[in-house]
């Protein structure tokens, strides 16, 4: 494959090498790892345009497919009526910038994803000609010089991305479609592309499982003439296959399906990943039919009684909806600092979980940094509360901009901040620790001058006796404490090996 091509990115980092890039989306396609796929793709794509990205998948509704730098966003549903770059890339395939997007923008429950002020916001389309599967959305916090040889690349990769995505016979049959892929004109300088106001969001995909024939029908050219994607099933088995390849928005239920009763089916959703947080629909001609729900202790279902009118359906319909968005909004915020984004202590616990399993079963080390903002009060006795929001949120997008895919950053409290750093040593993590505290030493918000103070510990062998949320942030906070008493603006190692 002739494609050698070095393209500087917009943001600090390595170069993008094309080439390389494609042979390991190659890779990845042959292994059959489709979100491995999707995140090496969203990573490149970001450093060819800005500092952050998300890959926004159409399948069963527009999604979040992955957020290197957001992981517990994965998976949220998307309104793409406040996503006008992403509706505009999507519906004309091509590269679409907005510039200067301020924070008032976009107050939905995403919000974590953007940083208080944004220089611009940048689309890609995951698409070929007739067909386009998402985008991948790109953030800047401050100007980036992107070139247009920056943007042609990302364009072809949104584009490879789409034919690996839409072609999963093999590598050699996804290299030898490489050539049908549409290239941008080399001379195409129209790169900014002012989005339409009216751009309509991605219809939602709507799975009937019913076995009456004719109702089916029904039910789906109803919905279609709405603007829904309909998928349907006969028997519950059907379903719930259907289901797991398709990923629906919203499920309509008959209760009395062969094979696999509505109920079982959904207790088959619920306790599934990818899908429990999408809304159930009862349908049944059942006497007993609300006594039956109750009684099969199922979360967020809602049902509707044969014969049912077109009206009753979809008021039942928009309102499961607008309940699923809540719930989303609020797990959302149950996990993340309204301030600065970041995870929070309830994040923690679950990642500490997680991590500690894994090193338990593996033995791969795992170390944790705690940092503690200088001078706080201080900074709010002289500037006020407002100046020391902003530094706490300057801390923060330090923090984000440090942090591997694979780590976690933590607002802790209200001056301290942890990181978790999975399959990273004690000293690998001190490197991390002086690496950021030079990064936040440069921080001038409202012209307030910043510092830290960092503590770090590390788990590296099982058998410890500690528990993950209490022993090894308390040593890596006491090592923090010492820093700050030997002045501020140091990392120190715990003391306890």
């Amino acid at each position: 494959m002739a494609m050698r091509a070095t393209l500087e990115p917009a943001a600090q980092g390595d170069p993008v090498e094309l080439g390389d890039t494609i042979e390991r989306l190659i890779g990845l396609a042959a292994q059959g790892d489709t979100q491995e796929l999707l995140l090496e793709a969203t990573k490149n794509v970001t450093r060819l345009l800005g500092e952050r990205g998300s890959c926004i998948l159409l399948d069963g509704g527009p999604r979040i497919a992955t957020a290197p730098h957001a992981p517990a966003a994965v998976d949220l549903r998307l309104d793409l009526a406040r996503y006008p770059e992403v509706a505009a890339a999507i519906a004309s395939r091509q590269v679409v910038t907005i510039e200067d997007v301020r924070r008032d923008h976009r107050l939905d429950r995403v919000r974590h994803l953007l940083p208080p002020l944004l220089s611009s916001v940048t689309a890609v389309p995951i698409g070929l000609p007739g067909d386009c599967l998402g985008a991948f959305l790109v953030q800047s916090q401050r100007p980036l010089p992107v070139s247009a040889e920056a943007r042609r690349a990302a364009d072809l990769l949104g584009k490879f991305t789409a034919l690996i995505l839409s072609q999963r016979a093999g590598a050699a049959r996804v290299a030898g479609a490489l050539t049908a892929v549409e290239r941008p004109a080399a001379d195409d300088a129209d790169w900014i592309v002012t989005p339409e106001p009216e751009a309509l969001s991605a219809p939602l995909r709507v799975l009937i499982v019913e076995d009456d024939a004719a109702l089916t029908r029904t039910l789906a050219e109803s919905l279609e003439d709405e603007g829904f994607l309909v998928t349907t099933a006969s028997d519950g088995e059907e379903g719930w296959n259907k289901a797991l390849a398709i990923r629906p928005a919203l499920l309509l239920l008959d209760i009395s399906l062969p094979l696999l009763d509505g109920f079982q089916l959904a207790r088959r959703v619920r306790a599934t990943d990818t899908l429990c947080t999408a809304p159930i629909v009862f349908l049944s001609g059942s006497d007993d039919l609300p006594a039956r729900v109750r009684g099969a202790q199922l979360d967020d279902i809602d049902f509707l009684r044969k014969p049912f009118s077109r009206d009753e359906l979809f008021a039942r319909i928009h309102r499961v909806l607008d309940q699923a968005a809540a719930r989303d909004r609020l797990r959302l915020q149950a996990q993340h600092d309204e301030l600065t984004g970041l995870a929070n202590r309830r994040s923690l616990r679950a990642s500490l979980v997680v991590e500690r399993a894994r090193l338990e079963r593996y033995g791969d080390p795992l170390s944790v940094v705690v940092f503690d903002l200088d001078k706080l009060k201080v900074i709010n006795d002289v500037h006020g509360h407002l100046a020391g929001d902003a530094v706490i949120r300057a801390v923060a997008d330090v923090l984000r901009r440090e942090c591997r895919e694979t780590d976690l950053a933590v607002r802790y409290g209200g001056d301290e901040f942890v990181v978790l750093l999975p399959h990273t040593t004690e000293e690998e993590a001190m490197v991390f620790a002086a690496r950021t505290l030079r990064h936040v030493a440069r921080l001038e918000p409202q012209g307030i001058a910043v510092s830290v103070s960092g503590g770090v510990a590390s788990l590296r062998q099982t058998g410890t006796g500690e528990t993950a949320e209490d022993d090894v942030i308390r040593r890596a906070d006491e090592a923090a404490y010492r820093a700050k008493r030997a002045g501020g603006n140091r990392v120190f190692r715990d003391s306890q090996h």
